[in-house]
């Protein structure tokens, strides 16, 4: 089971970066990841972010790429989801 600090922080660190793509992309959609997140979702809303992000060829710059990177480490998550962008 996963510490209460350790929940709140994950939930703030995938708040904040979904929030670094606001004017980038739709408020809609990252409103839901952001209420994702505050449910214990941080899994599904960083991928959602990530998909949504590489279907709209929204680039991330090299400082976001690397937040997304640590923080999707920090999930469990497939590298895959961020992985393509360093290659370009």
């Amino acid at each position: 089971m996963i510490s209460l600090k350790k929940q709140r922080d994950l939930e703030k660190r995938t708040v904040t970066l979904i929030n670094v793509f606001r004017g980038r992309m739709q408020d809609r959609w990252l409103d839901d990841y952001a209420d994702l997140a505050v449910n214990l979702e941080w899994g599904v809303a960083f991928e959602m972010l990530c998909d949504q992000l590489f279907e709209f060829d929204i680039v991330p710059t090299e400082e976001e790429l690397n937040t997304i990177a640590r923080l999707g480490h920090d999930i469990g998550i497939n590298p895959k989801y961020w992985q393509h962008w360093k290659a370009k």
